[in-house]
């Protein structure tokens, strides 16, 4: 159940139209239950105008805009007594929430559905980490300074563009993930020699020092990932969204999940990591261990940059 407190104002005639169309469907739902009209596994959901079904769970949302001028004392308190709701049955207020407009069409949104199944095909399986772009960099045939330099890329903020020999170019050609608000840019390593790294963007490669600007996988992953939370690819198998006692599959699953929210990072241990979830519409989260990759080098979670 979600809440708008606002003040007291004149509703227009729109605003009355929705009110009532919200009463009369309640009215005629009455006590029965909405089911969805397909058969559910783990891996789908039932999404209507003002619910959300899954295989084991129902979520139904009502927005109330205006309260009256006056509200009895425990109001909430009262909605969530055990003796008015049937067993199974729990609500969420959520007070004085503001709508969220999504910007389709920005980067940073374009890079976060690029972690989603078409981004998670993108990063190399074989890939060690990922390296930051901070300032101008050289790129080199070999992993030495005397070879030949085969490319400088640079970071366009104003035209959010790279520039590189071959001209300009998209940030998502480039990098495997960035964020324009907090100035982070990533770019794929495949391979490290000494103090060098190996980078793979816009269908080249080549070598750039290291520094501290290399990340491993798993030290990215836990940076970042314990910053921002991980989220799951939307390739991510039902079986992959599961909490263990212990970081191995053949110990006891402490937790399945349908639709997980952002999976809060605790610490990473080679392929796994101990982490806190929740399903969509469950406030209560479960701690346990889960895979942030596959054996075979594929992801299952990623930083939200």
């Amino acid at each position: 159940m979600l809440f708008f407190g606002k003040k007291d104002k004149k509703l227009t005639f729109r605003e009355k139209l929705d009110m009532y169309d919200m009463l009369i469907a309640n009215f005629l739902a009455g006590n029965s239950i909405i089911e969805p009209s397909v058969v559910l596994d783990n891996s789908k959901l039932s999404i209507g105008y003002s619910n959300l079904a899954s295989e084991t769970t129902l979520t139904k949302y009502f927005t109330i805009v205006d309260f009256p001028t006056y509200l009895p004392l425990y109001f909430i308190a009262n909605l969530r007594d055990g003796r008015i709701l049937k067993p199974g049955v729990r609500i969420n207020v959520y007070m004085y929430s503001t709508p969220h407009k999504i910007k389709w069409e920005s980067p940073e949104m374009r890079s976060k559905l690029n972690i989603w199944k078409e981004y998670s095909e993108k990063i190399n399986r074989y890939s060690t980490g990922v390296f930051a772009v901070t300032e101008k960099i050289t790129v080199y045939d070999e992993p030495s300074d005397t070879s030949q330099i085969i490319d400088v890329i640079e970071i366009d903020k104003i035209k959010e563009k790279v520039r590189t020999n071959t001209g300009e170019t998209s940030f998502h050609s480039v990098f495997t993930t960035f964020s324009t608000d907090k100035n982070l840019y990533f770019i794929t390593v495949i391979d490290e020699a000494q103090d060098w790294v190996k980078l793979c963007y816009d269908n080249k490669t080549g070598w750039v020092k290291a520094e501290e600007n290399y990340y491993i996988w798993k030290d990215f992953l836990f940076q970042y990932g314990k910053e921002n939370g991980l989220y799951f690819f939307r390739n991510a198998k039902p079986e992959n969204m599961a909490l263990y006692q212990k970081p191995d599959e053949t110990s006891k699953k402490i937790a399945s999940f349908d639709y997980a929210r952002p999976v809060f990072l605790k610490l990473i241990r080679g392929s796994w990591a101990l982490a806190s979830m929740s399903d969509f519409g469950d406030d209560s989260y479960v701690i346990g261990w889960i895979r942030w990759r596959n054996q075979d080098g594929s992801f299952i979670l990623f930083p939200h940059i």
